[in-house]
C-alpha cells in the first residue's frame, strides 16, 4: 500500500480527530452540540495545517 499518496489526508485527519479531543477534554459534558461544533471550529483554525475546506461545518 503506497501510504505517502496519503499523507497530507493522514495529517488533516490527525489534525481534526485531535481538535475533537481536545475540546471534549478541557469543556467536559453538559453543552449543547452547537458550543463544542463552534469552539472546534476555532480550535481548527489555529493548526495551520489544515485546509479551510476541513474546517467547515458539515450539513445533515
Amino acid at each position: 500500500m503506497d501510504t505517502d499518496a496519503h499523507g497530507s489526508e493522514s495529517d488533516v485527519t490527525e489534525a481534526v480527530i485531535g481538535s475533537a479531543f481536545e475540546v471534549a477534554n478541557v469543556l467536559g459534558a453538559g453543552f449543547l452540540e452547537k458550543v463544542y461544533e463552534r469552539v472546534r471550529l476555532r480550535q481548527l483554525a489555529f493548526r495551520s495545517s489544515v485546509p479551510k475546506y476541513a474546517r467547515k461545518p458539515c450539513l445533515h
